[in-house]
This record gives structure tokens, C-alpha cells and sequence, in this order.
């Protein structure tokens, strides 16, 4: 199904996926297959990440890249019918990427944040975290707490990922953390200098006025870490 999804043009689905494999199962099926799969998504995210990390660092080690590593933490929209109401994640979100300074564009969609990793040549996808919009969070049947989506801020999001991260990365490797500026919190970056990685990112001009105007320079904690600005 995910080599199927890989290499089929059209709109990457469980129908696109079915028509791709022969004597495949129906999209149905799929669909099926993801919706009531028995593993949680945390355990299934835990995996991907471990192995991920395991065979890029073989890959890099292999082909004798440099030392460093970046990490590229960024949000998305996965668009919906307009008609869509009954999933959990999705809501009337801004989308920034078709708005205008005039005209404002919002779409019937879920946000979702993707981690990746890059060292030398090789880049593998790390985490995909889906959220939940704060009044969608508020408005959820009632149900088993460890099945509802909890809203959780972006800037927690990204965190958690990078603390999630952490433990999987060699001693010894440049990493540098970027992001735009939308996640550049005094939390977020304090957070990420204090394991003496670097950050590169934009900045608002709210978080400039905080302490963090200056190019390549330690951040108000002063822990190590480095500040760049794009």
C-alpha cells in the first residue's frame, strides 16, 4: 500500500492506490484497513522514527557525509470536502499558502506537522503529528480520553518531536533545528540551545523585540547553542 501510494501521479489515496496494484484490494478495503487497525498511533509513530533514524545514520555512514544533521519542522493542511464535519481533526482552518494580503483563503481541512531529517543526501520523514483546532477539541463527544485528539499548541507540538528526537541522535553530530517563524517562541528556541543545537529560523517582530535580533548568537540563556536568522 505505501509503495503503492510512492509511486502512483494521481491523488495519492486508497482509491490511487488500489488501481496501482493488480488484483489489489478495493479502496474500501484499505480504507478499512487503516481506520480500524489495532496498533496506536504513538506506538506506530515510535517505530517509524527509531527505524528511520537507524537507517539514515547507516546510509550517511556509509557514503561518509559530514557530520551534521538538520532538522526541518514544519505544518500543513490536508485538504477535506467542504461537507466534511464528523472527523475529529478537521475545521475551518486559514490557509496561508493561497490567501492574499486582501482576500484571506480558509479550507475544510486537518493540520498535521511533519519532522524531517536530512544528513548529507539522504532525508527521511521522522514524525507526523496531527492535531486538533482548540474548539474542535472542546466540542468532542463524549469518549475514552485516550482516543480524542487533545488541542495542543503548535509550539508544543514541535517540542514534543524534538524531545521525542532526542535520544536518537549521535553523540558527536552538528544539528541544527529549522523552522519558520511561527514556531520561533523564547521557549521553543531556549529549549533547542540548551542541547547545544543550533537554530535557524525567521523571526516576527514581536520575537525580535524579545532578545533575539542578533545573527548567530547565543540566545538570552546563553547555554551554547546558536541563533540564525533567515
Amino acid at each position: 500500500m505505501a509503495d503503492a501510494l510512492l509511486v502512483c501521479e494521481d491523488k495519492k489515496d486508497p482509491g490511487c492506490s488500489a488501481a496501482t496494484i493488480p488484483g489489489g484490494a478495493e479502496a474500501s478495503n484499505q480504507a478499512d484497513f487503516l481506520r480500524i487497525s489495532p496498533w496506536q498511533a504513538d506506538a506506530a509513530r515510535t517505530t517509524m522514527r527509531t527505524n528511520q533514524i537507524s537507517w539514515a545514520l547507516a546510509q550517511a555512514e556509509r557514503l561518509g557525509v559530514r557530520k551534521i544533521i538538520y532538522i526541518d519542522i514544519d505544518d500543513s493542511l490536508g485538504e477535506k470536502d467542504k461537507d466534511t464535519r464528523h472527523l475529529e481533526p478537521v475545521d475551518w482552518f486559514n490557509d496561508h499558502a493561497n490567501s492574499t494580503k486582501t482576500k484571506p483563503r480558509f479550507a475544510n481541512a486537518f493540520c498535521y506537522l511533519v519532522c524531517t531529517v536530512q544528513m548529507g543526501p539522504i532525508v527521511v520523514t521522522v514524525d507526523y503529528v496531527c492535531t486538533c483546532a482548540r474548539r474542535r477539541a472542546a466540542d468532542q463527544p463524549p469518549s475514552p480520553a485516550e482516543q480524542r485528539i487533545p488541542f495542543h499548541s503548535k509550539n508544543h507540538v514541535a517540542r514534543s518531536i524534538l524531545e521525542a528526537l532526542r535520544p536518537l541522535l549521535p553523540k558527536g553530530w552538528t544539528v541544527y533545528v529549522q523552522f519558520d517563524s511561527w514556531y520561533a517562541s523564547e521557549q521553543l528556541i531556549n529549549y533547542v540551545c540548551r542541547q547545544k543545537w543550533h537554530v535557524t529560523c525567521g523571526l516576527s517582530p514581536i520575537a525580535s523585540s524579545m532578545g533575539f535580533a542578533s545573527t548567530n548568537s547565543p540566545t538570552s540563556s546563553g547555554t551554547g547553542g546558536t541563533l540564525t536568522l533567515e
